[in-house]
């Protein structure tokens, strides 16, 4: 099969740095993304379904957009997903509401399971970057930990946000 291109439309306002463009368009990018992560198990919390017009308005909306995921994000998701015998589920995307979150940034967060902080921590995905990390940078007000692997850091990230891993 060929490679299915991650923004299969022209943005509406080429201007826009951040991808946008219409709500179709963003649509289309979204599905290209899940139809090239869904094969291999890799999927979002909102079961891949896509944000409505509606939450595109909110500050904060209860939904996880892949739309306009940046190519390297997609390949590091991938070698993760091979190299990793665990389950990787995208919590948070390309959608509004994050501070550091938007299309065309290499962001994302991936569920993490088990006891935040806890370096016994059992989780799969959680022992498999403790032990396949390139780097450790330490800690910081942000991060229990932070991982450098596949070229992205992997925080393991304080409350009060969701336990997950914010990677950048």
């Amino acid at each position: 099969g060929g490679v299915v291109p991650v923004n299969p439309t022209t943005p509406t306002s080429p201007t826009n740095p951040t991808g946008g463009g219409s709500y179709a368009a963003r649509k289309a990018s979204h599905e290209a993304v899940v139809a090239r992560l869904a094969p291999s198990n890799i999927n979002t919390n909102k079961g891949n379904a896509f944000c409505t017009e509606a939450q595109f308005r909110e500050t904060k909306p209860a939904c996880t957009s892949l739309a306009y995921m940046p190519e390297e994000t997609i390949q590091m998701l991938l070698k993760l997903n091979a190299s990793c015998n665990c389950t990787v589920t995208i919590t948070g995307g390309t959608e509004p509401g994050h501070q550091t979150h938007a299309e065309n940034k290499r962001v994302v967060d991936l569920r993490l399971g088990g006891p935040r902080g806890d370096p016994n921590n059992t989780d799969p995905l959680y022992v498999y970057i403790k032990k396949s990390a390139t780097n450790k940078l330490g800690s910081d007000k942000n991060c229990f930990e932070k991982y450098v692997l596949f070229g992205f850091t992997f925080c393991d990230e304080k409350p009060p946000t969701p336990q997950h891993f914010h990677v950048y």
